[in-house]
């Protein structure tokens, strides 16, 4: 890593550095000479002495062996439900984490980028090879400690206390946390010497966000969370100069990110009026499936009824159609190929899932459950025990569990708001899309599955209006957007494992 930042930044900052070091140390020897100079050595060394007392009284971990194997004590101390040295609360009143106000790339000289890399590389990265364990684990105890809303957010019971020593052995809690500082990894591996097409992405990547529910006031407390994190684990301590630069390194992703959030939110509403003027358009290839007759029942007595024989089928999950073959996402899908009226198809079946009464429970619940069907490797994945039964009835009532089919679907509905007229620009949109599912250790053959458990559902909750012509339209779409998705995807963990040998 230091060879890299010697070839882009040049040998004469690193040397000019170490030169001043040697300069400021034969000073120092020449002032020590002096009765004044000594009495005044003895008072900064008294005062740096109460500070690292202080200090020391907070878990660190320790400096890693000749291997990168972390000692046991390492992971111990940052799993430790203690938080925020004196230090770092002085530090974080002189420099704030505030993603409202632009910095533009120009202004950010390299030398923060290399403080950034160098401090991440040498100083997290270096902790052990185990290192996102337990920087995950500090990381999302940090995130519930400042905003305990996001304690249900992350699909764990309101009155789970961020400090319970019996989370650092939840394999849920701990893989969320695993994902969450490999997206800080993630975003590291992006920085570089040109940071003014970094702008672009990022305003995409804070599109992506809306599928998380993310807010711009989560902004900081990420920020405040991951800088926690320093604290607690920075080998050697997290400097001054180091936070420096991470804010401020923070503050310009995070603006751009939040300016793609609040742009799609925007957007979303939008489209969902143009949405319905679609759906209200008479097309004469395809009847009307968002009319009443064709959707579940709105009173509440009968919707209870209803979501009660839904509730036995998806549990008996007794659809056996194989779309697998045709879900591939393998052969490029040309925008010449889809016609308005496919898109119509898909925008118009898709408001019959709307129509339906709680449609995020129910679908999300079917929808997670066949893909535990259709591929039990996935259980794991998604962070339940291997021995977990998808037709067990009693996941319903697990708030992790519907909380990801909620996301699952959802997600869905993203990408069909994102459908228009124009869908050239939604290849760079998904490609990007692909790329941050590295975070979930997502893989190209997963797609099949996703797709096959997202037409089981439709099966089941259509109510037969999910026809042939249905069918072939959001087949074409799904292999359109899953192409380029998967593309994002490989790019990724091609790019990543080309740092990894650097």
């Amino acid at each position: 890593m230091v060879f890299v930042l010697r070839r882009i930044v040049g040998p004469s900052r690193f040397t000019s550095s170490r030169k001043t070091q040697d300069e400021k140390k034969v000073a120092s020897a020449k002032k020590a000479a002096s009765p004044a100079a000594t009495s005044t050595t003895k008072t900064t060394a008294t005062t740096t002495s109460k500070v690292v007392s202080k200090r020391n009284s907070i878990p660190k971990a320790k400096p890693a062996a000749s291997t990168r194997s972390a000692p046991s004590s390492t992971v111990a101390s940052v799993g430790s439900p203690k938080f925020l040295s004196p230090l770092s609360l002085r530090a974080q009143q002189a420099i704030k984490i505030d993603c409202s106000k632009r910095i533009r790339a120009n202004e950010i000289d390299y030398s923060t980028v290399a403080t950034v890399l160098t401090s991440w590389e040498h100083k997290i990265l270096k902790i052990g090879s185990d290192w996102a364990r337990p920087t995950g684990i500090s990381f999302l105890r940090h995130i519930f400690r400042l905003e305990p809303k996001t304690i249900t957010m992350f699909g764990f019971p309101h009155d789970t206390k961020y400090n319970d020593p019996k989370l650092s052995s939840n394999e849920r809690f701990v893989t969320k946390g695993i994902r969450l500082i490999k997206a800080i990894d993630m975003a590291a591996s992006f920085l570089g010497p040109d940071l003014e097409p970094l702008e672009d992405e990022l305003y995409k990547l804070g599109w992506r966000h809306i599928a998380m529910q993310a807010q711009p006031e989560h902004w900081p407390i990420i920020g405040e969370a991951l800088f926690c994190v320093f604290d607690d684990c920075m080998l050697g301590g997290f400097s001054i100069k180091e936070r420096q630069a991470w804010t401020l390194i923070y503050n310009f992703m995070g603006f751009h990110m939040i300016q793609g959030l609040k742009a799609h939110y925007g957007k979303l509403a939008i489209r969902h009026a143009a949405k319905v003027a679609i759906t209200n358009q008479e097309v004469p290839e395809i009847e009307d499936l968002s009319s009443s007759e064709s959707t579940f029942v709105s009173t509440s007595d009968e919707a209870e009824v209803d979501n009660s024989k839904s509730k036995k089928q998806l549990i008996e999950l007794s659809r056996e159609t194989l779309y697998r073959d045709s879900l591939m996402c393998d052969k490029r899908v040309p925008i010449s190929s889809i016609s308005y009226a496919t898109v119509h198809h898909v925008v118009t079946s898709w408001q019959v899932i709307l129509n339906i009464p709680d449609w995020e429970r129910v679908t999300g619940e079917l929808f997670i459950r066949y893909i535990f069907k259709l591929e039990p490797k996935t259980i794991e994945m998604f962070g339940f025990p291997a021995d977990t039964d998808y037709r067990d009835p009693d996941l319903v009532h697990d708030i992790t569990f519907m909380t990801k089919g909620i996301v699952l679907i959802k997600a869905i509905d993203t990408s069909v708001q994102l459908l228009g007229p124009d869908l050239y620009p939604l290849e760079d949109i998904v490609y990007d899309l692909g790329k941050r599912h590295v975070m979930m250790q997502a893989q190209p053959e997963h797609w099949p599955v996703i797709g096959e458990a997202l037409f089981l559902v439709f099966e089941e909750c259509m109510e037969g209006k999910f026809t042939g012509e249905v069918r072939e339209a959001w087949t074409l779409i799904y292999n359109f957007l899953g192409y380029h998705m998967i593309e994002g995807l490989k790019a990724q963990y091609k790019h990543m494992a080309e740092r990894g040998q650097q």
